[in-house]
């Protein structure tokens, strides 16, 4: 079969997936709370096998939800609390598959529940505090196929609790400060670590203040890894990041902060690097292809990015910049910055001073384009955020880290001063998750789908992994194959001509509406044939 009898018997397929499951637009999942009311989906939205769970409020108050990206997959999971109060549940949790979480029935106050996405297998796990009072419980984090949560009670105050999903494998761990008083003084999550089934955390007791503790999960196995500070002066262990298969965190001896690993004994919890005097993180630590990268700021409040590789000389300031938002996406590291002209801006870096720049200055001036964003998220190697812009306002940009590939996606709710306000990033599936406002329906669940190629998925057998982006496109589309020689064909297998506009990117502006077909070539001849949608 040759490739333009291929095309015409593959013609009404392929214009079928890209209708129903390959276009890049975003769109509106459920109206949740019908009309222009907001079902404000959210809570810490999270994947169980591609399936998405969050909270989302309505008729029923705010309750459990699921969704595979399709309206009649955007369900209900349970009423927990029957009344319009709602059960309020969060802390959402996989620990092998089964969702555990917070929430409140009505009854029995604030307590564990667990879910196994149904309505029957969504159940209380146990009343901690025995009648409808809450429990003060917070921090859920898988540890070896075990959950390990914080509980604050008048008891034991707030400690370590672990979880195998029954009622009777529901307990403390260890009243690691005797009595009342706090073992426990979590703020942040960057004060622990859940790596190789182990939890790296910080603890205080009388004896020996702050000091790094470690978890099995286990009451026998929950013990002082290290007095890093002799005496109860205590190091305040925090930051915590597996780089290398190694914890690393930050910790104070008494001659300064600085950078510490851990191998899980004692013999090998050591230090690493003293931080300059007087500097401390403002924000965590992210690895990249076994580097760590951090803000780090100076006794004058400025702001620098710094790296290390976990050696004193591999630890060095990188450029003169405040990052935040930092993610690691295709072993390069973005962040927002303000540069101090541009505002907080999309930047990233390869690990050099020359080598970090300002990605796309979105909204020219010094206001910025991120100034608004809350997160950065990575969707099978494209990043996705909010940004403002002087023309379209708050909403959904993506970027293949060039300039030409940082572009907004979809006006949403259109306008220069009708903001979509996307935020609540999440990946299930083959999906990246949303809220957002159309300016109709309040805000509500909305979704976009990857980039997909399809010719490769039906000819897997003659063809390799392709990745195009975006797709449907208008006037870019960056394509990613092992191959230089590209033929493009139309819908009616005429041959074409796409220019190459950067490494990986080309320009099809010029290109009328429609279907069409790229056949790859590489120098051992093989060929890999896909598609894309000009818009």
């Amino acid at each position: 079969m040759n490739f333009k009898q291929k095309i015409s018997i593959l013609t009404f397929v392929l214009f079928g997936s890209i209708l129903t499951g390959f276009a890049q637009t975003p769109y509106l999942v459920k109206d949740i709370d019908a009309g222009a009311g907001s079902s404000n989906p959210g809570g810490e939205p999270l994947d169980i096998n591609g399936t998405l769970f969050f909270r989302a409020g309505g008729g029923q108050g705010n309750e459990l939800w699921k969704s595979d990206g399709t309206a009649s997959g955007t369900v209900l999971v349970k009423d927990i609390d029957p009344t319009t109060n709602g059960s309020g549940s969060g802390d959402y949790t996989n620990v092998n598959g089964t969702l555990f979480f917070h929430a409140n029935d009505g009854t029995t106050g604030k307590e564990l529940w667990k879910s196994d996405g149904t309505a029957a297998g969504t159940v209380l796990v146990k009343d901690i505090t025995p009648g409808s009072a809450d429990t003060d419980l917070d921090f859920f984090v898988n540890v070896g196929g075990r959950l390990v949560f914080t509980v604050k009670d008048n008891t034991n105050g707030m400690e370590l609790w672990r979880s195998d999903g029954t009622a009777s494998g529901t307990y403390l761990l260890q009243d690691i400060a005797p009595g009342s008083d706090d073992g426990i003084n979590w703020n942040v999550q960057t004060d622990y670590i859940s790596h190789n089934g182990k939890l790296y955390f910080q603890a205080e007791d009388p004896t020996n203040g702050d000091e790094l503790w470690v978890t099995d999960g286990t009451t026998a196995g929950t013990v002082l890894l290290k007095d890093i500070a002799s005496g109860n002066n205590g190091s305040g262990p925090d930051f915590f990041v597996v780089s290398n298969n190694t914890v690393y965190f930050i910790a104070n001896d008494g001659t300064g902060k600085a950078i510490w690993k851990t191998d899980g004994t004692a013999s090998g919890t050591v230090l690493c690097f003293t931080l300059p005097p007087g500097s401390y993180l403002p924000a965590k630590i992210v690895d990249v292809n076994g580097i760590m990268y951090f803000p780090l700021q100076d006794f004058t409040s400025v702001i620098q990015l710094w790296k290390s590789d976990g050696t004193s000389s591999g630890s060095v300031l990188v450029a003169n910049v405040s990052p935040g938002l930092m993610t690691n996406l295709n072993g390069t590291l973005f962040f927002r910055a303000d540069d101090g002209s541009s505002g907080g801006e999309l930047w990233k870096t390869d690990g050099t001073t020359s080598g970090t720049v300002m990605v796309k200055d979105i909204y020219p001036g010094s206001s910025g384009g991120l100034t608004f964003t809350d997160e950065l998220i990575n969707l099978n190697g494209i990043l996705y955020f909010s940004a403002i812009d002087s023309a379209n306002g708050l909403e959904l940009w993506s970027s293949d880290g060039t300039t030409n590939g940082t572009n907004l996606v979809m006006d949403i709710n259109p306008g220069a001063f009708a903001f979509s306000t996307p935020a609540k990033f999440a990946v299930s599936g083959n999906n990246l998750f949303f809220s957002a406002t159309d300016g109709a329906t309040g805000i509500e669940l909305w979704s976009l789908q990857s980039a997909s190629s399809g010719l490769s998925e039906l000819y897997a057998g003659e063809t390799e992994s392709v990745i195009v982006y975006p797709n449907p496109a208008t006037e870019y589309i960056s394509i990613s194959v092992n191959s230089n020689q590209l033929e493009v064909f139309d819908i009616s297998g005429r041959k074409t001509v796409i220019n190459r506009s950067s490494f990986g990117s080309y320009d099809i502006s010029a290109l009328a509406q429609g279907l069409y077909f790229v056949r790859s070539t590489a120098e051992n001849g093989k060929q890999v044939t896909f598609k894309f949608c000009k818009n």
